[in-house]
């Protein structure tokens, strides 16, 4: 997701191809990722590598018989995490820089700062 690939997850066993996957297996279709620029394959081959994992390829997602479509209803589009960071009155600074580093390079969250109290913000929009 962090490379701008559209992700959906299972929200429910499933077979595909006869092989079996687990609830919150992670699905990657073409048709989720059509105006991806560059080389989807290219780029999900590359961190599959990285991350050491292996997974089917199917050119058109459709299940047979019975079985669910990849882009139906079993198959949840995931959304990338947005958070942000507030830091000032009675935050410790410390605290905050710590918290920062943690969500930023332990965990690679994408995370936006501000130096507003939290007491400060009268609104949250999700």
């Amino acid at each position: 997701m962090e490379r701008g690939v559209q992700v959906r997850v299972a929200r429910k066993p499933f077979r595909f191809d006869d092989r079996r996957f687990a609830r919150g297996s992670v699905v990657i279709t073409t048709l989720d990722n059509r105006d991806f620029p560059g080389s989807l394959e290219t780029t999900v081959d590359q961190t599959a590598n990285e991350l050491r994992l292996d997974g089917p390829r199917h050119p058109l997602g459709l299940g047979e018989g019975d079985l669910p479509d990849l882009g139906g209803e079993y198959f949840v589009r995931l959304e990338p995490p947005r958070i942000a960071l507030l830091g000032r009155g009675s935050f410790n600074t410390t605290d905050y820089g710590a918290t920062w580093y943690v969500l930023d390079t332990i965990w690679g969250f994408a995370t936006r700062t501000s130096r507003k109290a939290a007491d400060s913000i009268s609104r949250v929009i999700m």
